[in-house]
């Protein structure tokens, strides 16, 4: 029994006494190979000498080896308690540290227990810092350890057991007196062994907990593993320090990192040299305390300082910290889907269309001192931040649905799926695309929320903090602010012409394009770079983004035309024909071709699924446009359309229509004769008259007809087709007006 086999089958049994009953000789003489790669933390009288021991290798034997130490004498544990080791419970829970003890009686094992642990820095290690390098700026370094904390308290909120007073709650502190900037969150924490994880690798190891990345709005963000190394490290001035620590239940642990050492290190390439940095017990000090006396904090903090911040950066960020483009502008932009309560009217504000998805709010705050900047309160303007770029788009969306409310007073209070119902004739002032994405096995979701701003009183309602015509996108529901692809084909003019061709819409002007807005909601299946700025567009790969942005091209698809027929793959060669390479195969040219051929597929089941979309886009302006856009349409179909004036050399001409259309009511001037202007028709009801004011007095005329401008090709001569163009795009132009008189009519 002790050698650990069954003497009947001579079958490997692991025997596990239960916890508290703790067995140190069974378990130092079992076998045991190590069921992946662990570190083993080895405590003797001294300090405590960290082991790699390779997956596979006896853990006992392995450490005997490095340590001198006969293997018998040796008993393994958890890290975290005094409870036997057993590689069938490590496997289950993926521990990748251990603790082993000498064993030299049982009353010398209370003492082992009481050693400072320590943890092993070498090359690795150290390494670690200089793969960061370049990649984080100060901003992104913020943003960084910002993730680190919303994730960990995202998770604990999705933990069972957690308590219902629980309250997840982040805050970036700002010393400008000690020069130290500290991110501080009542999340999960980190148990003692992830602590040392982190020292040595930086992982956060957040990957093990809670459920996989689904949804919209999972806080899942720990994608890179050593951001927040180098991170702090972006952050770090010379001679400063970083240290990360932990309290739950009144005591806690902190792990400083030995940067100087760790740089020298890798900059020297000293592949042999190792250090060990003791992991010091922690109290909290009055700032943090302060911040677990809040309500719902609970007894669990960690906090990521970055002591010695480089430069003026935190006077820099304090100077910007309340206005447009500043630290909090930044951060509610980033992360508002976190910032946004719960209550569906304020999901609704900020979020529109968005509201039936899981998300987590999550209590976010700048502080400097006795200054508190509450980000849930700002993102609606209840705050001192100035101008904040989300708060001005909520404001337009408010103006806007009061507009629609007047235009539709049946629609009032909302602008739904079930009010659009009680009032049909209302359009919608957004859009929804969903989809599935598929490439090389993985799937994908998006949604695309597009908003229309239409004008007002001849004005743009579009907020100014916007792209006009091009939509944002948002990866777990944070911003990619770098992102520099914001629309798909069917949401560009262009494109929907490629992509509908004669079946485009005649009537729908370019100005039209630009009156909406949006957001590209991605789950957390599609690649990003490492800052998480960006989303990952790797053309060597037929990734998920790769093939979410794919376009339809029509020159490609007519040269394809033009060649010999689709081969079919059977009759290739390459499946079992003599060709090229050993064994038959293809030719160069012939996997060209091949390749070119599968990117035509792709792009073609590409246009067949943007086709409809495109229809769909169209038919949305359309609606918006006619009924709710209040600039001029200028009608050419059935109308006296006319040349006024051709400027042959600028290329560009003015000409009159006597039918325009504004807010959805028609307004049509009768037929006149050219040289009398007398209308044609002498029905005088059938004239159209206009009060005019100039200053105090009220004038009243006949409406002659509406003029725009135009512009055509000067290597070419105005046609019809020109005119008749220019007056389906123009939006805005003058009224001619005849026989004024002061008497009503």
């Amino acid at each position: 029994l002790a050698g650990g086999y069954h003497p009947a089958c001579a079958q490997p049994v692991h025997l596990v006494p239960p916890p508290g009953c703790l067995d140190r000789r069974r378990v130092a003489m079992a076998p045991m190979a190590a069921p992946r790669r662990l570190h083993v933390h080895f405590c003797d009288a001294g300090e405590a000498t960290e082991v790699l021991v390779p997956s596979g290798q006896d853990i006992r034997s392995t450490v005997s080896q490095k340590i001198g130490v006969p293997a018998h004498e040796i008993a393994l544990e958890l890290l975290d308690g005094e409870v036997a080791y057993d590689p069938a419970l490590h496997a289950t829970y993926e521990y990748r540290d251990i603790r082993a003890v000498r064993r030299r009686g049982e009353g010398s094992a209370g003492s082992q227990q009481q050693q400072q642990p320590t943890v092993l820095f070498n090359f690795p290690s150290a390494k670690i810092l200089i793969t960061t390098e370049g990649i984080f700026s100060q901003e992104t370094a913020v943003y960084e350890l910002l993730d680190n904390a919303l994730e960990s308290v995202y998770l604990r909120s999705c933990a069972s057991g957690t308590p219902s007073s629980y309250i997840p709650q982040v805050v970036l502190l700002l010393d400008l007196e000690r020069n130290i900037l500290r991110v501080v969150d009542n999340g999960r924490s980190l148990t003692y062994g992830e602590l040392v994880m982190w020292g040595q690798l930086g992982t956060s190891d957040h990957q093990k907990h809670g459920d996989s990345a689904s949804g919209f709005f999972p806080v899942r963000y720990s994608r890179f593993g050593v951001g927040s190394k180098g991170a702090g490290k972006a952050l770090l001035g010379e001679g400063g320090e970083l240290s990360m620590a932990r309290v739950e239940g009144g005591s806690g642990t902190k792990l400083t990192m030995p940067i100087a050492k760790m740089m020298k290190a890798a900059e020297e390439g000293d592949r042999k040299g190792e250090w060990k940095q003791p992991v010091t017990s922690w109290q909290p000090d009055a700032q943090v305390r302060a911040l677990m006396d809040r309500e719902g904090w609970g007894d669990k903090a960690t906090c990521f300082e970055v002591r010695g911040v480089k430069g003026n950066t935190l006077r820099e960020v304090e100077a910007m910290l309340t206005q447009q483009g500043g630290l909090a502008d930044k951060v509610c932009d980033k992360y508002l889907p976190c910032l946004v309560s719960d209550d569906p009217s304020s999901a609704a504000r900020a979020l529109p269309e968005m509201e039936g998805f899981a998300r987590q709010p999550i209590r976010t705050s700048i502080e400097l001192g006795a200054r508190r900047i509450k980000l849930n309160d700002e993102i609606f303007g209840n705050g001192e931040v100035d101008n904040l770029r989300c708060s001005q788009i909520i404001l337009a969306r408010q103006i806007r649905d009061q507009h629609l409310e007047e235009l539709f007073p049946q629609a009032a209070g909302s602008h739904s799926a079930a009010t659009r119902a009680a009032d049909p004739s209302c359009p919608s002032m957004t859009k929804v695309f969903d989809g599935i994405c598929e490439a090389d096995g993985k799937r994908g979701s998006w949604r695309l929320v597009l908003e229309y701003f239409p004008s007002i009183n001849g004005s743009k309602s579009m907020p100014p903090v916007v792209e006009p015509g091009c939509f944002e996108v948002r990866w777990n529901g944070r911003l990619l602010s770098e992102e520099r692809t914001k629309s798909f084909q069917f949401t560009e003019l262009a494109g929907a012409k490629e992509l509908l061709g004669r079946g485009f819409p005649k009537d729908l002007p370019e100005a039209v394009w630009q009156r909406f807005t949006g957001t590209l909601y991605l789950d957390g299946n599609f690649a990003v770079d490492p800052n998480k700025n960006a989303l990952l567009h790797d053309s060597s790969v037929d990734s998920l983004v790769q093939n979410l942005f794919r376009k339809w091209d029509s020159r490609a698809e007519k040269q394809r035309g033009r060649g010999s027929p689709r081969s079919s793959p059977l009759s290739s060669p390459g499946f079992g024909s003599p060709g090229y390479g050993p064994g038959g195969g293809n030719s160069p040219r012939e996997v060209a071709s091949m390749r070119q051929q599968q990117q035509l597929d792709a792009a073609q089941k590409k246009k067949e699924e943007m086709v409809p979309l495109a229809r769909e886009m169209c038919a949305w302006l359309h609606e918006c446009r006619t009924k709710v856009d209040e600039d001029v349409i200028f009608v050419a179909e059935g109308t006296d359309l006319t040349r006024r004036g051709v400027d042959t050399a600028r290329g560009t001409f003015k000409a009159t229509t006597n039918h325009v259309r504004i807010g959805g009511k028609n307004f049509v001037a009768p037929f006149r004769d050219e040289e009398s202007l007398e209308a044609k028709d002498p029905d005088p009801t059938k004239r159209l008259l206009v009060k005019v004011a100039i200053g105090k007095q009220e004038e009243f005329a006949e409406v002659c007809d509406f003029q725009f401008d135009g512009s055509f090709n000067t290597g070419s001569a105005l046609r019809d087709s020109d005119v008749t163009e220019a007056c389906r795009q123009a939006t805005s132009g003058f009224v001619r007006l005849w026989r004024w008189t002061h008497a009503r009519v």
